[in-house]
């Protein structure tokens, strides 16, 4: 009895599991501007990959996190001077 409804989220189950910038590209986000490249770079920083190798949840999530009350944008905690640092 299942069935149907967990087939159902197949079309959005294939979204966010694509690549971020086909979810960018449907909401008309043009390569040449500010955000796309600012997504870009959250993309990178999230998984080493740009938006088009980088899976829509991990970024949607982020981007939610992100968009909290009182949340911070603290990662890496203590900045890249710490990665460096850390290496």
């Amino acid at each position: 009895s299942y069935l149907p409804s967990f087939l159902s989220f197949g079309p959005v189950a294939a979204k966010i599991n694509g690549p971020f910038s086909a979810a960018m590209e449907e909401c008309g986000i043009r390569e040449e501007t500010f955000l796309w490249r600012w997504l870009d770079y959250l993309s990178f920083a999230l998984s080493g990959l740009l938006a088009d190798g980088t899976i829509c949840a991990a970024v949607s999530y982020t981007l939610g996190d992100l968009h909290r009350p009182n949340s911070i944008l603290d990662y890496p905690v203590g900045g890249s001077g710490a990665v460096c640092e850390a290496l």
